[in-house]
Parts: C-alpha cells; structure tokens; sequence
C-alpha cells in the first residue's frame, strides 16, 4: 500500500533506529535499502526521485513483509517459494490494470453472440527487474490475443526483482484478461489457475463488452474492431479480394483512403468493417450491397453526410461516425432500427432529433464533445439505453435527474 510521507515524518520513524543504508539505482527509480541492526528486518522505502535526495513532496511506499509464494527460477527450475524481498511492481499495480482495461481490446462476437471467457497472458520479471518473454497462454480464439499482448508489452513497466538471502532470481506471473459480454457472466478464477500456467496469478483485468468498447483517452470509441472470434480479420484490400467470399472481418484503418474502396461492396459476406483514422468523404450510393455488414466503424474520417442508402443495412448493430464533420445529425441512420450501439462524438451536432425514438434497439450512445445540451421528450422513451458518453457539465443538472429517474437501466459516463 503506497503511503505518503514527508521526509520529516520519515526522519522520525527512524530517529530510534540505527541504520545502515545501501542505495543503488533501478532504472529510473531510486530504492534504498535499510538494515537494522537490532532486529535484521529489511525495510524498503522506494521513491521516483532518480538522484536520491528526498522532498517534502516525494511519494514513499513502505513495501511490507510478504508471506506469499512466487513462482521463482532457481538453478533453472521453476518453484514456488518466499522471497526474502518478493518481486515487487514500482508503480501502481491497480493504476496498470486501469490503463490495461482502456486500452485492450475484445473480440467482437461478445457482443453479438453473448460469449465470454478468458486470455491468459505471462511475463518474466528479470533480475534487473525488467518484464520479459510475454507470452499468449491461453486465446481466446486464433490471433485475438495478439493486440493484446502488446498492451501489456508497452505498460507493464519495472519491478524490484526477487531475491533470496541477497541473490535475485527471475519470477514468472500470468495476467488474466476476463471478458464479460451482456448476459453471460464468467466466475472468477480459483487461486489454483496459476500452477497451470507455472505463475504468480495477478488479479484478473475483466472488460464488459456494450457492443464497442468506449476507452478513456482521447479516442471516443475502441480504435479499430476486433478480430471475430471464428474468423481472421484481414488487414490488406488485395489479400481480402483474393478470397471475397470468405471474409468476414475486413480493418483498413490508418490506410491514407481518400475516398471508399468500391471493391468492398463485393465482400457480400462482410460482417465487421474498419475504415477508421482515414480520408474518406462519401459513402457509394449502393452500400445497401453489404447487407449483413453488422460493425461500421468510420469515425475519424472526413464525412460530413451519409448516403441514404446506408439505411437499407438492416443488420447494422454497432456504427462509428465520431470525429467527421457532420453539422447536424444524419438522419439517413434513423432507419437502422436493430442499433444498438452508435458513435457521433466530436461532431458539430447540436440537437438529437425527436425521431431517435425509432431507433427503440438503442443500447449505447456517445455524444461527447458536441453541441448537444438538451434532449427530446422522445428520448426518455428508449428504455433499452444502459449506456450515455457526455462530457461533464454537457447536459442541465435537471436533465440528469430526469434521464435517471425515467431510464433506470441507465449508467451516464463523463468523459
């Protein structure tokens, strides 16, 4: 538990105790090492001072004895045992699986086909205290786990290694991802999990899935559409073309399109399509030809009107048209009337019609950072709303009481 004390309390704690210190460095964080020589007990203060000295505004954590057993590399076998000093992260552990939970990503059928379950991940803390060997574990199915091992890549930061009578050892953990979608719930994992996978169990990270997943960034919706979870996605035009028939996931964000790919329309089977963070001004007039398409993700693109055929995407579940440059509201998806999940933040909109009542399917909506401060009457009528993205302060204080006292499923989200 991180406590915070200034360095005159400090002093004070251990003005009774004789002290002999050896500091080193770690990384960027500077650990000393405090030995009594009454007791022999090893007390660890770590702060994010680099160069040593002590503030009365640095943040000390007293890092506790552990009784718990690790999952240690001694004389090449994995064992588990207690440390003298335990592995220990630098920084906030909850902190990281708040960012982990932002910013992975889920597998799109969570949505549509209530399956849930677990990723299974596992790294190697070294003896320098640097995470390695990341490993898939467990997937959820083929390539899911791929974007996901690298979130944990690139946020899992330093530890204070183990070591055993002042010799460190690597230690091994595994970081379950728990995805839950709408009715279906998985039960937490039984401490025992970890002797399958020959590591320290860290808490489980569990991602409820609302159709897309909204993260906490800058971003107003999950950046591109995850790989389904029995079929590949495909990221080039040219490999998807070469067998249409068959593609069901087609991701062409970040491609530099200046305009839509009419090739697309002849992957009739298509069920999710990511055209994010690109260039993109228009919709063709026939895109009523991907008639099973089910995940439309445009946002950041340059739209500023919707073809009214995109209507006539009867199975259109979730869409994305955040960060384009709408200056009101597109009527043209009114119509899609099985949506459930829809994207139209940072946008110049400044009402929502009246006539977002036919949209009666509407689970999740996002309306940050756009001109929208009041509703229609008619939007109190779309009880199947659980989710509303605003930003604070976006709507009138009688407007919340009023969304909560007549959509009891709802949960309002500041952003």
């Amino acid at each position: 538990m991180k406590i915070i004390l200034r360095f005159g309390i400090l002093a004070l704690m251990l003005s009774n105790i004789k002290i002999y210190s050896s500091p080193h460095y770690l990384r960027n964080y500077f650990l000393n090492e405090n030995y009594s020589r009454s007791t022999q007990e090893t007390i660890h203060y770590k702060y994010g001072n680099s160069d040593g000295i002590l503030k009365s505004s640095d943040k000390i954590t007293r890092v506790n004895s552990d009784t718990t057993k690790y999952m240690l590399e001694i004389n090449g076998k994995w064992v588990y045992t207690i440390p003298s000093v335990p592995p220990t992260y630098i920084e906030s552990i909850q902190d990281l699986r708040e960012k982990v939970a932002h910013e992975v990503r889920a597998p799109m059928l969570l949505m549509s086909d209530n399956i849930s379950g677990y990723m299974f991940f596992s790294f190697i803390v070294d003896t320098l205290g640097i995470p390695t060997s990341f490993k898939i574990e467990k997937d959820l199915c083929e390539g899911c786990g791929d974007y996901n091992l690298e979130v944990l890549k690139n946020n899992i930061k330093s530890w204070i290694p183990a070591s055993i009578n002042g010799i460190k050892y690597n230690s091994k953990f595994v970081f379950p991802l728990k995805f839950e979608s709408e009715g279906s719930i998985v039960n937490s994992l039984p401490e025992s999990i970890q002797s399958i996978f020959d590591g320290k169990l860290i808490d489980e990270v569990v991602i409820r899935v609302y159709g897309i997943n909204k993260t906490l960034n800058n971003s107003t919706v999950d950046k591109t559409t995850i790989e389904n979870l029995l079929n590949p996605t495909y990221y080039e035009l040219q490999k998807a073309l070469n067998v249409k028939n068959n593609v069901k996931n087609l991701n062409l964000s970040s491609n530099n399109l200046n305009s839509f790919p009419v090739e697309i329309l002849e992957m009739i089977h298509l069920e999710t399509l990511d055209l994010s963070d690109n260039r993109i001004q228009n919709l063709p007039g026939n895109i009523q030809k991907l008639k099973i398409l089910e995940v439309f993700i445009l946002n950041k693109n340059e739209l500023y009107t919707i073809d009214e055929n995109i209507s006539l995407l009867g199975k259109l579940k979730a869409l994305s048209i955040s960060n384009n440059k709408f200056q009101s509201f597109p009527n043209q998806i009114l119509k899609l009337k099985k949506l459930q999940v829809l994207d139209i933040s940072n946008n110049n909109i400044n009402q929502v019609p009246p006539e977002i009542i036919s949209m009666s399917k509407l689970r999740s909506l996002a309306i940050v950072n756009t001109e929208i401060r009041s509703l229609p009457e008619e939007f109190f009528q779309l009880k199947k709303l659980e989710k509303l993205f605003i930003n604070k302060n976006q709507l009138k204080s009688s407007e919340i009481e009023k969304l909560q006292s007549k959509l009891k499923k709802l949960e309002i989200i500041y952003e």
